[in-house]
């Protein structure tokens, strides 16, 4: 538990002017901290590039800090001691990674009765940006079969998110199909996203 106080403290004093950058060159930032020995603490820099507030930064920068970025952050993600703020933000720098492995580890997530809707929210997006249609056939049970109108309306928002005549039809399905006047008055709002 310390180490992540630490890693935190690190971040929140790093972050701020290590992505401060703003100009035209796209080159990944220069966060890594060296140790006496000069040797870059890798968990420390990718925790870093995690802590950035405006975006999650792209694969190219992570992998700048260290070869083994896809699995510190699959790491992060799992390490219940990080946080959710860290845990959240690792999940969604997954999808840099866009393979079968991280596809079936975030919809396992996803599926998990232990997971808090919070995540639940969180991951119906993330999955949504990071895989498109693919992630349709995840998100339609929270679209059409979740108890909890806020589940529904965020897996609209999902499918919302993924161009393409699929994912209209099933938007429009549920709203079609959906008895509550809120989450209908707010599937008719993201409807208009995907024509």
């Amino acid at each position: 538990m310390k180490l992540w106080l630490i890693l935190i403290a690190i971040a929140m004093l790093v972050a701020p002017t290590a992505f401060a950058h703003t100009g035209a060159d796209s080159s990944a930032p220069n966060i890594a901290t060296a140790s006496a020995d000069g040797e870059v603490d890798e968990v420390e820099a990718i925790a870093a590039l995690l802590a950035h507030y405006h975006k999650i930064p792209d694969r190219r920068h992570f992998e700048s800090v260290s070869d083994d970025a896809r699995q510190i952050i699959f790491d992060i993600s799992r390490d219940d001691e990080a946080g959710p703020f860290f845990q959240r933000r690792a999940m969604k720098a997954l999808v840099n990674w866009p393979d079968a492995e991280t596809f079936e580890y975030l919809t396992d997530v996803l599926n998990d009765e232990t997971t808090d809707d919070g995540l639940r929210h969180h991951l119906l997006l993330v999955l949504a940006n990071g895989y498109g249609e693919e992630a349709l056939d995840t998100i339609k049970p929270y679209l059409f079969e979740a108890s909890d109108p806020h589940l529904r309306i965020s897996a609209g928002n999902a499918v919302s998110q993924i161009p393409g005549d699929r994912a209209y039809e099933m938007l429009t399905q549920a709203l079609r199909a959906e008895q509550n006047p809120i989450v209908q008055s707010r599937l008719e709002q993201f409807a208009p996203r995907l024509r």
